[in-house]
């Protein structure tokens, strides 16, 4: 687990500031203006592996009003190449999250494209990407929330997907800090079936670059394997006609992202195969970190995330445990996005002021 610097008082007095200005201009601006990418230079992050990441800078957005005691402050954490842009397009009512009497802060992960990134010119991080994790990503996150903007604690912290990983990570790394978590199509530690998916991702990826092969020729293969699993066989058979089909094949031989690359995307995924909660619980058990406090909204039909490791985590812990039985797949939280916005405010309850 990292010991973080609390820092020196000067550098606190400067972050206090800087957080006030922030406050001031969220109160006095209109809701559209807070769709605004902001930075925080958070300086040099030394990672679990020992590596370090220079002058690393972490993205994020807010959404609604921060209330006179934060209490209200939820933290909202990107999924697998997501980004606080995607995150903020989830903001609103009848959306994932209703932003009425609540602050929402939604963070761009380490490595994908926004935040400080393998894609990015800096020669000295390549080796550091190459060892990243899940929870370095909490750790820059907390620095973050903890020293640049002041927050002593936060009322929730949610993600779905690699959001999910961060999220839990988040009750085992800062225990008390976030007093509750929603994950969902989630995972603490992942399946033999994830593992084989995204190393089979992986070898695509490297393969091409190892032999030279042009980005956009085996990312086709990458970007058609995440459309097929990311729903069930009897979702595409029930719901693809052959021209959508047509459609979905012409779509995945397009010019990769120029933020999320393919650096980024290797980054990520070798992230996503070191997780797992239970290797940074100090020897107590895990139910000392995770139980009511925690909220698992898990597909059944799970084709990228398999949902035995989080049921099983709950069947451990005791905490809540929604099933979603949906040819959806990994995307059921976007096909019962109602659903999932109920269950989510019931969750959190009225914690507003």
């Amino acid at each position: 687990m990292k010991k973080l610097n609390a820092g020196s008082g000067g550098a606190r007095l400067r972050h206090s500031a800087v957080f006030i200005l922030l406050l001031i201009c969220i109160v006095i601006s209109p809701a559209s203006a807070q769709n605004v990418q902001r930075f925080a230079d958070i300086g040099n992050l030394v990672l679990e592996s020992g590596d370090t990441v220079y002058n690393c800078r972490i993205g994020y957005r807010t959404a609604g009003a921060l209330n006179a005691d934060s209490s209200n402050v939820i933290v909202y954490l990107t999924w697998f190449g997501g980004m606080s842009e995607n995150l903020y397009s989830l903001m609103g009512s009848g959306r994932i999250l209703d932003t009425t009497g609540r602050f929402v802060i939604m963070i761009d992960a380490l490595g994908n494209g926004v935040s400080t990134s393998a894609s990015h010119p800096n020669e000295k991080n390549a080796k550091a990407f190459a060892a990243l994790s899940i929870s370095d990503m909490a750790a820059s996150q907390y620095i973050l929330l903890a020293e640049h903007l002041g927050f002593r604690k936060i009322h929730a912290v949610m993600g779905g997907s690699m959001g999910s990983m961060q999220a839990l990570q988040w009750m085992v790394q800062y225990p008390g800090y976030a007093e509750k978590c929603i994950a969902y199509v989630p995972t603490p530690k992942p399946s033999v079936y994830d593992q084989l998916y995204w190393n089979l991702m992986l070898n695509v990826m490297q393969s091409g670059i190892d032999y030279g092969v042009p980005s956009k020729v085996y990312m086709k293969s990458v970007n058609l394997f995440n459309h097929l699993t990311g729903r069930t066989p009897d979702y595409f058979v029930e719901h693809t006609t052959q021209e959508q089909f047509d459609t979905i094949l012409a779509r995945s031989y397009r010019e990769p992202s120029a933020v999320f690359t393919p650096q980024n995307q290797i980054s990520q995924l070798k992230a996503m195969l070191r997780h797992d909660i239970y290797r940074y619980t100090g020897g107590k058990p895990i139910t000392d970190f995770i139980g009511g406090n925690t909220l698992l909204i898990v597909s059944e039909q799970d084709h990228i995330l398999h949902p035995s490791t989080s049921v099983k985590l709950a069947e451990e812990t005791g905490c809540r445990l929604h099933l979603f039985d949906s040819d959806c797949g990994h995307l059921a939280v976007n096909c019962l996005m109602e659903e999932t916005r109920m269950l989510i405010e019931d969750f959190l309850g009225q914690n507003r002021k």
